[in-house]
């Protein structure tokens, strides 16, 4: 049986380590969205497989099965674009947090903010703030 080449082998290692660091539990009530989150925005995912995982061999979607955040992919890229869902799962157990949900006065998208003063989503504000005053 021939010898399988492992020249990839670092680069890998290093995406394994990357699709398993987070580690933060998900509420049994929120995994559902999560699911729906990754099946519909990673782009990633197909057919149930990561293809940012795959070595020449099929690896399934860790994060669809998992209860709780193991790909860090998931975490940094996608958790954001829901920012109920991420407020709610870094809701530290259930204890109160000091996060406010808002909606952004532009584009109407929900932001988090951890003060009254937040008006705009990061986009719009980046927008907001580049556009010139005389």
């Amino acid at each position: 049986m021939p010898k399988k080449n492992d020249s990839d082998a670092p680069i890998r290692a290093e995406a394994m380590n990357y699709i398993t660091a987070g580690r933060q539990p998900i509420p049994i009530h929120h995994i559902n969205r999560v699911r729906t989150l990754v099946k519909n925005e990673c782009c990633n995912y197909s057919t149930g497989k990561c293809i940012f995982l795959d070595e020449g061999e099929e690896h399934a979607c860790p994060q669809v099965s998992a209860e709780n955040i193991c790909c860090e992919w998931f975490s940094d890229a996608l958790l954001p674009l829901d920012a109920v869902l991420k407020a709610e799962i870094f809701n530290n157990g259930g204890k109160s947090i000091s996060v406010i949900l808002k909606k952004c006065a532009v584009c109407g998208k929900t932001l988090t903010s951890n003060t009254n003063k937040a008006k705009y989503c990061p986009t719009c504000a980046l927008f907001k703030n580049s556009i010139c005053v005389p």
